[in-house]
């Protein structure tokens, strides 16, 4: 959960919707464009630091100071989904604010 946490919060402000009520979802599309080619920095509340880059092609890349991981990301039925190898798996729904 921690995980799951700490990777929305950093997701929220590297898209600009910290802080702000979503009124309508993110499609499909712009969720992949959102994601595609962008690595993302975040830091743990324990303060170990964590890398992510989702490559264009799919692939997603995991690093923090203890592990690396290797997986896939996708965009189903309008959720973010990550899978790595090793069976560790997420669904995120994002909103986007402003939209009425």
């Amino acid at each position: 959960m921690l995980r799951a946490t700490s990777i929305l919060l950093s997701l929220a402000v590297a898209t600009g919707i910290a802080a702000q009520t979503p009124t309508a979802w993110l499609g499909e599309a712009d969720i992949k464009q959102s994601f595609s080619g962008v690595e993302i920095d975040g830091v743990y509340v324990d303060g170990m630091k964590f890398t992510e880059s989702y490559d264009a092609t799919g692939a997603i890349v995991y690093r923090d100071t203890r592990k690396a991981l290797i997986g896939r990301w996708s965009v189903v039925n309008g959720a973010f989904c990550t899978l790595y190898q090793g069976a560790i798996t997420a669904r995120h729904e994002f909103g986007q604010p402003g939209i009425k």
